[in-house]
């Protein structure tokens, strides 16, 4: 159909969010009443989407027995062709589906739950039919949503075990961090590949976001077993690199918890002052983090300070050096907060309830704190224990005698 042509070409040299948004209209009317679009138009189509960000604050009026109300142009775009594609799921190609996955996960467009169930459930029956590196992304599109489902995980777990060879490494460390983001364990997984990242040769090769990605996944997953000091030395030793590493907040946990947990955390112990430095050194004035990823980072690094301050695993395992190392990056993580001074919208709020227990300590005239920061936490209700034993001596008082 020429005009369905002259659309895409539109889009092709326009770019999405200005083609799409000055012929809406009329890419709806063909789509719903003749179905004039292609699969294979559609999935390019989201393919270019999934790549503008800025589609999501396109709007375009709408009027419905509601009223007018303006809606994302993004949201038009899933509303619109959901339908279509769910049905035709099982005759998709592996490529085809993976490219819904990625525009499904991205910001440019919502997240249908949906839509990506069933085609999870397509994958998970299919997985065969998908390269290493069409798995490894849609694991990675998943957990980035936080998308459990054990069944799906499983699935693509044991194809990765069955074809371990056809992965490289940069595949398997970011496949195995995917698990770990979403708390999947597949024992016989780790048990092959693990071992592979083990060999100082074969990881020289890999970059910062794999090396890190791997010490992550070991540490969160829990698997003790891993011998993590090639991996580490050669992050530590490419100070660079650590930019690249996978998730910094992630990666803290993930050093963290091998530094505890691991048989063999000689690695772990090697690796963590130098990126607790670089976390300090990195929080200048100019920083670009944004103060929700501050405090995530805040809490793993407090977590790190616990584990120092209780002596886990052993007292021998926290010199001097390493205890002023923590203290001081927690110092320099809370003086940014501090300074940022603003409440994001990520920071809880008080629930209902919550109120409603509020009212009725303050009728009791209980003196109390609510959202009290206590680090790593934030608690709901705070009473100190002195208010409290008056509060309860009051009310001793008041019942009557028998």
């Amino acid at each position: 159909m020429a005009e369905v042509n002259q659309i895409l070409e539109n889009v092709r040299s326009d770019g999405p969010r200005r083609a799409l948004s000055r012929h809406w209209d009329r890419i709806k009317e063909m789509h719903e009443v003749h179905e004039a679009f292609s699969m294979q138009q559609i999935v390019w189509l989201f393919d270019r989407c999934r790549c503008v960000p800025a589609l999501r604050a396109v709007t375009i009026k709408r009027r419905d027995e509601h009223g007018e109300a303006s809606v994302a142009l993004g949201t038009l775009m899933v509303q619109l062709f959901t339908n279509f594609v769910c049905h035709q799921i099982p005759n998709l190609q592996a490529a085809e589906i993976t490219c819904f996955v990625e525009a499904l996960t991205s910001s440019a467009l919502p997240m249908d739950e949906f839509w990506l169930f069933m085609m999870a459930k397509q994958i998970q029956d299919t997985s065969d039919r998908y390269s290493p590196y069409q798995i490894v992304t849609v694991a990675r599109c998943y957990a980035s949503k936080g998308l459990e489902d054990e069944e799906f995980f499983e699935a693509l777990c044991s194809a990765v075990h069955k074809r371990l060879s056809e992965f490289n490494l940069h595949q398997l460390a970011h496949f195995l961090y995917s698990c770990a983001r979403v708390r999947f364990l597949h024992q016989e997984l780790c048990e092959g590949a693990f071992p592979l990242f083990e060999d100082y040769s074969s990881v020289e090769a890999l970059d910062g976001a794999s090396l890190g990605a791997a010490i992550t996944a070991a540490g969160m997953l829990d698997w003790r077993h891993f011998r993590s000091l090639s991996c580490c030395q050669l992050l530590a030793s490419r100070p660079q690199e650590l930019q690249a590493a996978q998730g910094f907040a992630d990666l803290a946990m993930g050093l963290a918890l091998a530094t505890v947990y691991m048989q063999t955390s000689a690695g772990a112990r090697l690796l963590l002052p130098i990126l607790l430095n670089h976390f300090s050194n990195s929080l200048g004035y100019s920083s670009r983090q944004s103060r929700k990823e501050v405090a995530l980072l805040q809490r793993r690094v407090t977590l790190t300070g616990l584990c120092a301050a209780f002596g886990v695993p052993n007292r021998k395992a926290w010199n001097l050096s390493q205890l002023r190392t923590v203290q001081e990056t927690l110092n320099n993580l809370q003086t940014y907060l501090d300074r940022s001074g603003r409440r994001d919208l990520w920071e809880p709020e008080s629930s209902r309830f919550h109120l409603e227990v509020v009212a009725v300590l303050n009728l009791l005239e209980v003196e109390h704190h609510l959202e009290h920061p206590q680090s790593p936490f934030q608690l709901d209700i705070m009473i100190h224990a002195e208010q409290l034993k008056t509060a309860n001596l009051e009310v001793e008082d008041a019942e009557p005698n028998e």
